[in-house]
């Protein structure tokens, strides 16, 4: 049976502080231990820089050291699903098995009766949970609360108010309920740098509850020369002087100095040459053809009609792979070492669908529910001529990296070129034409992204390459010394894209 606690302004002795930074509010504690209350929660922050936590190994060796250090001290994790960086968190604290508190927050609009109805139901329905797994949950505002144990909701926090308050709830609950904060990096005018700023200048909270993580390394800026001494570097801190003013404002900095292997590399987009030299083989173990040279005849005129392609790119891994689950993308981080950094890339995910011998299909970014393998018919020069990087995405469009697959052979395994309309078309689909349908741009739509010059085929269900005779598919990559690696595991010729083609 868990033991549930009923608190109003705060489940922390700092109550007063609570209530200036998230309002008159009531808090439901459900746990099986009966210390969870007066127990260290611990809250692991960084500004939301890595956009894919697989490129980046330095930052989840940071993660790691807080974990361990919340183990050593036996303090709980205070996550939420709501941040971008909370299911790695919660994920990586059940490995460890740290107690995780996980915070709730209201439904919108939910008012206060309501939210408490449905606390009761989820408190008699909740299945026991693991011991390790600490329930909290917030109300939603309402001043009565607060007169009902004189606490003055006139007290607001430091700074411009209007300012603090636009700042996520999520955010400022994480960062007003902890006993410690590890910060691990952050961006200069971001919501963590405010919030930070924020509660070392609230006397409320506890001393010395910030931790800034710093490397160990000492490099002179230009303001500490000015100060006579030399100035401490934040892991990936964009700023070197942010890391002294938060010091300086109270906040403890916490030695940090990665293994050698753990720090980011400059990594050439598809491998570096320790991943070339990890994975060399030598030429005569290569069952399929080298060809060092890809011939484009350009002055052809009717190359674009006579293209007898369909191709699929391949990119750098952004989160789990298609037939991983998240916990499992979670788990392989964690396991994993620096060299997670170099599965990312766009030649390891050729790689990794080489060995599997199949193209796994994805429903992302696509309007019908079943999952297809996507193709271009466009010209593999012109395609990769055209590639943009895509700041919103984080990734580029076109890599040269993928496979091109004879189309006759795609058509005839149900392949079918891609019906570029406005959404109004959707609804006369019949249900067997809608995975081949994508929405272009509309009145109703203006700014909708307009796919047409991908010049798109799909295929329903993976496609196996077993399946592909040895002449009718080839492999492309931008090195010959890439397509030494692969040729080793691919059963079709290896193209290699140079520059002067």
């Amino acid at each position: 049976m868990k033991n549930r606690s009923y608190f109003i302004g705060g489940p922390k002795t700092w109550a007063q502080a609570i209530t200036n930074w998230l309002g008159p509010r009531a808090y439901w504690l459900a746990s099986h231990r009966h210390d969870t209350a007066a127990s260290a929660w611990t809250v692991i922050a960084m500004s939301h820089r890595h956009r894919h936590p697989e490129q980046s190994a330095s930052w989840r060796f940071a993660v790691e050291k807080s974990l361990q250090h919340c183990r050593a001290r036996q303090a709980f994790l205070l996550a939420s699903n709501e941040t971008p960086l909370g299911p790695f968190l919660i994920q990586a604290a059940k490995r460890l098995q740290i107690p995780v508190v996980h915070l709730h927050l209201p439904v919108p609009d939910e008012s206060l009766a309501d939210w408490q109805a449905r606390m009761q139901m989820v408190l008699a329905c909740a299945a026991p949970a693991e011991a390790t797994d600490i329930q909290l949950w917030v109300s939603p505002i309402d001043a009565s609360l607060a007169a009902d144990r004189g606490i003055d909701t006139h007290a607001s926090a430091p700074g411009p108010v209007a300012e603090f308050d636009s700042i996520p709830l999520v955010d400022r609950a994480l960062m007003a309920l902890a006993d410690h904060v590890r910060l691990i990096s952050v961006n200069p005018g971001s919501k963590t740098e405010r919030l930070i700023r924020q509660r070392l200048a609230d006397p409320c909270f506890p001393a010395a509850s910030v931790f800034v993580a710093i490397d160990g390394t000492i490099q002179p800026t230009a303001s500490s020369a000015q100060r006579g001494r030399q100035s401490t570097k934040g892991i990936g801190w964009r700023d070197p002087t942010a890391v002294d003013d938060l010091l300086a404002r109270g906040a403890v900095g916490w030695l940090y100095k990665p293994p050698i292997e753990a720090l980011p590399m400059t990594v050439h987009p598809s491998a570096s040459d320790r991943e070339h030299d990890r994975y060399s083989i030598s030429a005569s173990a290569c069952p399929s053809t080298l060809v060092p040279r890809f011939a484009w005849k350009r002055t052809k005129p009717d190359w674009s009609q006579a293209w007898p392609y369909l191709s699929h790119c391949t990119r750098a891994r952004t989160g789990a792979w298609p037939d991983q689950s998240q916990v499992g993308y979670y788990d392989s981080l964690l396991a994993g070492d620096s060299d997670v950094e170099h599965e990312s890339s766009a030649f390891e995910t050729l790689k990794r669908i080489l060995l599997q011998s199949r193209l796994i299909a994805s429903q992302r970014l696509k309007r019908a529910s079943q999952a297809t393998v996507s193709l271009s018919e466009v010209p593999l020069q012109d395609l990769l001529s055209r590639r943009q990087f895509q700041s919103h995405l984080g990734r580029w469009d076109w890599e040269p990296y993928g496979l091109s697959i004879d189309r006759r052979w795609i058509a005839a395994h149900g392949g079918r070129p891609v019906l570029y309309s406005s959404e109004a078309k959707w609804t006369e689909l019949a249900l067997e034409d809608r995975p081949f349908f994508q929405p272009t741009r509309d009145a109703e739509a203006p700014n909708r992204s307009d796919w047409q010059d991908e010049r798109e085929w799909r295929v329903v269900g993976d496609i196996h390459l077993a399946e592909i005779p040895f002449e009718s598919a080839f492999v492309f990559v931008p090195t010959v010394r890439e397509a030494a690696q692969l040729a080793a595991i691919s059963r079709f010729p290896m193209m290699v894209i140079t520059a002067e083609c």
